[in-house]
């Protein structure tokens, strides 16, 4: 039970980062002009791997220390602590640990009446590790695609962390990029200001999800969850984007993530599906990636204009932050603010465009 609590807190965290955009190549970018007395800096992150991969970044120490105000996308103020009963006790305080998969039972209507036999047989043959057969499951209000992606993740994540104790697991936590950052800005003395907090973060999600269950029947959901189920099915070893964005920060490869863009839209236009519900899907795909980041960085534009006029500031959030036409390095550059890589490889620098 308790490894499964520390699966659902890092899937709702890695939730936070599914949203594909834009193609781009940079991790630290630094701001200048308009006005604001030094540089700052911003940090794209991905929200599960450690401090020590960002550290690694060529100018990350150099911007560091050249700021004495650090900036992140939520507080995740958690404590350093080997005791499991404190452990427990700050995650549930942190993420209210319910679980949203929750199967709600109709008596009306049964996913199992939307297939046939033969299909029926093939995804209770996907599902049926993750979750109940599709005789179990009546509609529920949510996407079904989403659920099984939720229970597929924190499974993964349960089996990753088999084996480890529990505060070995917390000490992983504690050094992933924005609580490191956030603690490590407050032992050394430089201000802290936080973007908003983990709620909202969870508020633009369940916002972004609903949209299927908004735009689609379900029979259309069942036809769309049946054809992805195939897909997954005929590509075992396809990644979800959000496993590959960590693979590539660790990497530091910026061609893997331009094509992790084309295949998802690739993977969405394979699917057998006809053209007006590929359309759909596309267009909410979009929908989502206004809801969950260019809405949020239009938001927090005001905060981050203050911050950098006040103190050169390290900001840092999510990279999917730093992608589209609505990323923060465009917004800033429209407000007449010079935004450039850092550390300019041989490959040229394109995030915000």
């Amino acid at each position: 039970m308790k490894t499964h609590i520390i699966a659902f807190f890092v899937y709702t965290v890695l939730s936070m980062i599914c949203i594909p955009s834009y193609s781009s190549d940079g991790f630290l970018w630094k701001v200048t002009g308009n006005g604001i007395a030094a540089p700052s800096y911003i940090l794209g992150t991905e929200s599960t791997t450690s401090i020590d991969v960002a550290q690694k970044i060529n100018g990350f120490h150099a911007c560091w220390n050249s700021t004495s105000q650090v900036m992140t996308t939520c507080s995740i103020p958690l404590q350093e602590t080997s005791d499991e009963n404190q452990i427990m006790e700050n995650l549930r305080k942190l993420g209210k640990h319910k679980e949203s998969g929750t199967i709600f039972m109709d008596s009306i209507t049964s996913y199992e009446k939307l297939y046939t036999p033969q299909q029926i047989a093939f995804l209770d043959g996907m599902i049926t590790k993750y979750m109940p057969p599709l005789s179990k499951i009546r509609v529920v209000p949510f996407y079904l695609w989403s659920y099984f992606q939720e229970k597929e993740a924190v499974m993964d994540i349960d089996k990753a962390e088999k084996g480890k104790a529990l505060p070995d697991v917390y000490h992983e936590m504690m050094n992933w990029m924005e609580i490191a950052l956030e603690r490590n800005a407050k032992l050394e003395g430089k201000s802290y200001l936080s973007l908003g907090n983990s709620q909202d973060e969870l508020n633009a999600i369940a916002e972004a999800d609903s949209l299927e269950r908004s735009y689609f029947t379900v029979e259309e959901q069942a036809v769309i969850f049946y054809q992805q189920m195939r897909y997954k099915g005929l590509h075992p070893s396809s990644s979800t984007f959000d496993k590959s964005l960590k693979e590539l920060y660790q990497k530091n490869d910026f061609e893997l993530l331009n094509s992790l863009y084309t295949d998802d839209d690739q993977r969405l236009d394979s699917l057998d599906l006809p053209i007006a519900l590929k359309t759909k899907l596309h267009r909410i795909n979009d929908m989502k990636r206004e809801i969950v980041t260019d809405n949020r960085s239009m938001k927090w534009l005001p905060a981050i204009l203050s911050a950098i006029h006040q103190k050169p500031t390290l900001i840092a959030v999510d990279l999917k932050y730093l992608l589209g036409q609505n990323s923060l390095i465009n917004l800033l550059r429209a407000k007449g603010y010079s935004v450039e890589c850092v550390y300019k490889t041989s490959k040229s620098c394109r995030f915000g465009y």
